[in-house]
């Protein structure tokens, strides 16, 4: 095959792999990115009737205006613009692989969408892709020489991913080393439109400065290590593209060493390909370990620069191993080769990280039945304020639409005033409620203007930012119905209320305590009395202390489960250890059907003590 029959072929081998990536969201049946690629999806859809959204900071203006006509299509939509950036990043990628080979222009598709950092941006539809586009279109036309068109892109970045900061340096550093003066001041043309647009729409020429989103939210996200992402590196990129780029960074040292006449070339695509992404994740690590602007230690940041690094790695990977093979058979026999077990290799630790298609994940299933059910009790209302994105996409709301619905960013709420407006339901979340949303839910259940409708929790307990314990409270504006604390069992001196009790004590030298053997259920408390008529929820805050009796173990747990027919209703484990401990979950109301059971499940073979144990609830009931 000559390089005309390649060229005809090429665009067709784009298309397939950007094809793959939208049959498989259109077989995936769950979504990779619920929050953030739900919230963008919700922007570009909405700017079409709301056209102040195409100036909104966090969903990125750029990305926002490009892809507003695909949201129309639906959540698949965004996918479809994402899988035509990669298409686009492959046609501009392809005129700078010409020069090492065909080997590396063949490989350039599978080798990017298979690292499951980039791949996984492009299912979700989220920004990173657009960006890496960029990167790609800046990059092309440096190495051509056209000055000004990577002038006018650089100056757009910003406005597509925060990245910028990181990543323009280097690309004006090399129109400075050009001296290119000329191209310079087509640098702020993207921040003179869109300063222009603010002023007239927003009435602030400063909006991008003033409007930023990415605050200190250390308290809320938490800070890490300054190494975490180079720990996580092999997450990003996958096995084989890491081991590639290992390989092409030690055959960039021996040909810089090796080669002067080739030093000038190769120092500009080290500077102008690796630099720019090693700078991503340099910037990412600090922000992260300094606990600054928002960061969450998100590992999907660094899709951003995987486009430079594959230029990088492919360039210097063929062109050392091109002049092996003589021959143009022997060329594509090594590239048909190299290219079926990289791509076998690439697939498997792909899925391995996310399984495709893309199924509903218990977390996402359990929002599918909450959003359900608002869909049910919305027209009862007049508005519905919500936290979680994907509850809105899931109930079928407009988020901005302010007379339907109201993404809350945090209740003002006094002893007279809950926040609320006469007929909102507020639909409050324990993943964005107490983090993003600032509301905790102890001010919620204590309001005296706020009462508890209905309460759902998981089928499998699970735990979210912050350690909350993931569930979903719906409240309304009126006077809260609960009763006081009650205890319903006090150890030692038994139930307080008609119990199912198990015991398998021994003798303990404690009269105060109960000793239990080594069995893997020594203790199990049933019947608790959840489900009266009027219940819509019951907390339940369960304290103690317990001990080893001698060597210590690691392996007891607290468990409370829930059953009705045979069917797993909630299992709530709690790991023990020594010392005082004190759990609080709620129990939503369940049929006259259900059964209940609190246990020690001790898989330890260890005996050991327990004092002072109580459960106490709370009950909040129907007006």
């Amino acid at each position: 095959m000559n390089d005309r029959s390649l060229d005809r072929l090429l665009p067709l081998w784009w298309l397939f792999w950007a094809g793959a990536a939208v049959v498989v969201r259109l077989l995936s049946t769950g979504m990779l990115e619920a929050g953030d690629g739900v919230q963008h999806f919700q922007i570009a859809r909405a700017a079409w009737q709301h056209p102040v959204l195409l100036l909104d900071h966090w969903g990125k203006p750029l990305f926002t205006l490009l892809s507003m006509p695909f949201a129309q299509l639906g959540a698949w939509g965004m996918t479809l613009f994402n899988a035509l950036c990669f298409l686009v990043t492959c046609w501009l990628a392809d005129g700078l692989l010409r020069r090492p080979g065909n080997m590396a222009r063949i490989l350039f598709p599978p080798a990017l969408i298979m690292v499951p950092a980039y791949g996984s941006m492009v299912l979700a539809g989220m920004t990173e892709v657009l960006f890496g586009l960029l990167t790609i279109m800046v990059l092309r036309a440096l190495f051509e020489g056209r000055y000004v068109l990577a002038a006018i892109v650089i100056s757009f970045m910003p406005y597509a991913r925060p990245e910028a900061i990181a990543v323009a340096p280097f690309f004006i550093g090399w129109l400075l080393w050009e001296r290119q003066w000329r191209a310079l001041p087509w640098l702020m043309l993207g921040s003179v439109v869109y300063a222009a647009i603010g002023g007239v729409v927003l009435g602030d020429l400063l909006w991008y400065i003033h409007r930023d989103p990415y605050y200190d939210a250390s308290d809320t996200y938490g800070k890490g290590g300054p190494l975490h992402f180079i720990w996580y590196i092999k997450v990003v990129l996958g096995g084989p593209v890491l081991m590639l780029l290992v390989l092409a960074m030690v055959l960039f040292g021996v040909r810089w060493f090796r080669d002067q006449d080739e030093r000038q070339d190769m120092n500009k695509l080290l500077f102008l390909t690796l630099g720019p992404a090693v700078a991503i994740l340099v910037v990412h690590s600090f922000l992260w370990w300094q606990g600054l602007k928002g960061s969450l230690g998100l590992l999907r940041v660094l899709a951003t620069g995987v486009p430079l690094t594959m230029v990088f790695v492919l360039t210097i990977l063929v062109r050392t191993i091109s002049p092996w093979f003589t021959t143009r058979p022997g060329q594509w026999a090594a590239g048909l080769a190299s290219g079926v077990v990289f791509i076998r290799f690439a697939f498997v630790g792909f899925d391995m990280q996310h399984h495709i298609p893309v199924k509903a994940d218990d977390y996402q299933s359990f929002l599918n039945t909450v959003g359900e059910r608002i869909v049910e009790v919305k027209p009862a209302h007049q508005r519905v304020v919500f936290y979680h994105p994907y509850l809105a996409f899931r109930a079928e709301l407009d988020p901005f639409d302010s007379t339907t619905a109201f993404h809350c960013r945090g209740l003002n709420m006094t002893p007279q005033d809950p926040g609320l407006s006469a007929g909102d339901l507020l639909v409050w979340d324990s993943h964005f409620g107490p983090n993003e949303g600032r509301t905790p839910l102890r001010g919620l259940l204590d309001h005296p203007g706020l009462r508890l409708v209905e309460a759902f929790t998981p089928r499998e307990t699970m735990k979210v930012l912050g350690g909350y314990l993931f569930e979903v409270l719906l409240f309304v504006r009126d006077r809260q119905r609960r009763e006081a604390p009650t205890s319903w069992f006090v150890q030692p001196n038994g139930p307080l209320v008609p119990l199912g009790q198990r015991l398998d004590t021994v003798p303990c030298t404690n009269a105060g305590a109960w000793c239990f053997n080594a069995g893997e259920f020594p203790m199990e408390l049933s019947a608790f009395p959840l489900n009266a008529p009027g219940v819509v929820m019951t907390e339940l805050t369960i304290s103690g202390s317990f001990r080893w009796d001698g060597e210590p173990g690691d392996g007891l747990n607290l468990v409370f489960s829930e059953e009705e027919d045979g069917i797993k209703l909630s299992y709530w484990p709690e790991k023990l250890v020594e010392g005082d401990f004190a759990f609080t979950f709620h129990a939503p109301a369940r049929s006259n059907k259900a059964t209940n059971k609190l246990y020690f499940w001790n898989s330890t073979g260890k005996p050991f003590r327990v004092e002072g144990l109580k459960v106490e609830a709370t009950r909040y009931l129907v007006p």
